[in-house]
């Protein structure tokens, strides 16, 4: 389409949802081998902090949430996986931009509590990889620009730094004006590359010459505002606009004065972004807490195309009409200029989900956040076997469903639960604070287990084998022949954090750690460490292969360890999977070869573990 088709098709058919056929897919790519590596199965979406298009590669987008969760598409928001950032949890990202001169660089600029963290981020692969500037390393960066001629700005806590040759170096544009820091939004003149405009939380500046000196341009805006976002008019780069905590601002004048916009009664005045549309004269967006707004006129009226909150926006040059909105939901993208809005979020997963359950063969999950009761996530279809009722957490309450997890009722529960196992034959183990109760008819009747009473709260219930059970506290491992009468296990050395449990009818039991993974052969009389790397090496999951008794599977900094001999000995396998993070759980399904992971972000994986392993151990 060429630019500026879109406005003259104003009864273009809206694009149909593909949310039942996207399902299918989920649903078959669960159920098919999986072909040696993780399948993200969501829940898809999350809020999201910004998204960029790549200028020299049509179909390139990157998305990345505030903690630095980074997504990648090449199809143009139809699909995303997840890629590496270096930092990520451990940072606040705020702007992603293209150079627009070489093919492939792109940047990210990051502030952390821990300096070490805190920088700029380059990729020469238009986002797979990302490598810390050394130059800036340790330096609060706020904002980017990058102007036509390839130059980028770095806005910082204390000023604004310039860089001619790609990042590698930087020279500092700085006042000694103290209300100029920090530099929260960036913006160059199209026109005049050597034109600068800067937003601070005391409202906005220009620099000419790209020099030393600035001046305060905010003549006509509230006073004290923060200034989020600047943005010169591609197509009439006397207007520039900017956005802040009081409102939408236009000048015309290369910011001599500004006038505020009036904007649709009952919208936040709060503004995340303003953004003229780079080919489409008079389109201009404002993202806001209320939704995501359009003028077609310049600015002097104003339509709400969507309720969501619009954390940022990007253009897709080669397609006037592509438009793609960073939201508190995941991406939204519209190809008619935002006059319709589509979901674009497949593959993206910046959603914290509780533990999983696991019932009649399907797995459940339920988010952190949100409403309460939160919802409820069926991630992995069932076995198709309507013998048993599938159980589940949403979050502290019980819930049963009988129609293959379609709808689902609340159960009567002693107490709201910490964390639940559903056994075969309606069999439930409940944990709540520092109780365990056990249900034998599908939770209508319970009964407590015996003193004592544990401290602190259970968070973890693990079946063993036959009738046995295991569960962890914060730091103490707990075990039962029969799920009602529990023992606490002899301590373990140094008192790490436990993080989870699996073991066999045998004796044996392996307990993930803050310090490593540990081993008893004597159901917890005795422990030590696993011989190897993982005895050393703080553990976040572990668990058994039902299927294969021998074969445990234990997660250390987000890789996955097999072993094949009741713990003696591991391997490392699939280390080249997807970005997962961290992995809170590991959980195999009914039995079978199917193993779910839980990470820390990035909701859950699936892997066929018969046919990965099968390879790896020819």
């Amino acid at each position: 389409m060429k630019s500026g088709d879109f406005l003259r098709q104003h009864t273009a058919r809206r694009i149909q949802p593909v949310a039942v056929f996207r399902l299918s897919i989920l649903l078959l790519s669960v159920l098919l081998p999986l072909h040696a590596q993780w399948k993200s199965i969501g829940p898809f979406g999350g809020s999201m902090q910004t998204v960029a298009t790549d200028p020299h590669h049509p179909n390139i987008v990157i998305a990345a949430s505030a903690s630095g969760a980074f997504f990648l598409s090449r199809d143009a928001g139809d699909s995303w996986r997840a890629v590496r950032f270096p930092s990520e949890s451990r940072i606040t990202l705020h702007s992603v931009v293209f150079d627009p001169i070489h093919p492939g660089l792109c940047f990210a600029g990051v502030t952390s509590e821990s300096v070490a963290y805190a920088g700029i981020y380059r990729s020469q692969d238009s986002g797979v990889t990302w490598q810390p500037v050394t130059a800036m390393r340790g330096r609060q960066v706020w904002s980017l620009a990058v102007s036509a001629s390839g130059e980028i700005a770095s806005g910082t806590e204390s000023g604004v730094y310039l860089s001619h040759d790609s990042g590698n170096t930087w020279r500092a544009v700085s006042a000694g004006d103290p209300r100029l820091y920090p530099i929260v939004s960036l913006a160059f003149d199209p026109v005049r590359p050597d034109v600068l405009y800067a937003g601070t939380p005391h409202l906005a500046w220009k620099n000419i010459g790209l020099g030393a000196r600035w001046q305060p341009i905010h003549e006509g805006m509230t006073e004290d505002s923060d200034i989020f976002s600047i943005a010169v008019d591609f197509l009439s780069p006397g207007r520039i606009f900017a956005s802040a905590c009081s409102g939408v601002y236009l000048t015309v004048n290369g910011g001599n004065a500004w006038s505020k916009l009036t904007v649709p009664g009952g919208i936040s005045t709060r503004t995340y972004f303003v953004a003229p549309h780079p080919l489409v004269r008079g389109y201009i967006y404002a993202g806001t807490p209320s939704g995501l707004l359009r003028s077609a006129d310049g600015g002097a009226n104003w339509h709400t195309i969507s309720p969501r909150v619009a954390r940022a926006i990007a253009f897709d040059r080669a397609h006037s009409g592509r438009v793609y909105i960073a939201s508190d939901t995941g991406i939204l993208r519209s190809d008619d200029g935002g006059m319709h809005l589509t979901e674009a979020s497949w593959g993206v997963c910046n959603r914290r989900l509780s533990r999983l359950t696991e019932s009649s063969g399907a797995v459940y999950g339920s988010e952190l956040e949100g409403e309460l009761p939160p919802n409820l996530i069926f991630l992995v279809p069932g076995s198709g076997r309507r013998a048993e009722a599938a159980h589940a957490l949403a979050g502290r309450t019980l819930v049963r469903s009988t129609d293959f997890g379609r709808s689902w009722i609340p159960l009567t529960a002693p107490a709201h639960a910490d964390a639940l196992l559903a056994a075969q034959n309606g069999r439930l183990i409940l944990a709540a604070g520092s109780e365990i109760f056990r249900s034998m008819d599908g939770g209508q009747n319970w009964t407590a287990s015996g003193p004592p009473r544990f401290q602190p709260p259970i968070r973890e219930l693990a079946a063993l084998e036959g009738s046995a059970f295991s569960a962890i506290t914060d730091r103490q491992v707990l075990v039962s022949a029969d799920g009602s009468h529990w023992r606490a296990t002899a301590g373990l050395a140094g008192d790490p954090k436990l993080r989870g449990i699996a073991g066999d009818r045998t004796g044996l039991l392996l307990a993930s750690t803050s310090a490593g993974l540990m081993r008893s052969f004597d159901f917890g009389a005795s422990w030590s460490p696993v011989p190897g790397e993982l005895g050393s090496t703080g553990t976040e999951a572990v668990c058994r292969n039902p299927s294969r008794r021998s074969t445990f599977i234990a997660a250390a900094y987000g890789m996955v360890y097999e072993s094949v001999d009741r713990g003696t000995s591991w391997r490392r396998l699939v280390p080249e999977g997807p970005a997962m993070g961290a992995i809170r759980q590991l959980l195999y399904v009914d039995g079978s070869d199917r193993l779910v992971a839980l990470t820390e972000a990035h909701g859950a994986f699936i892997l066929n573990t018969a046919t990965t392993f099968a390879a790896d151990r020819r």
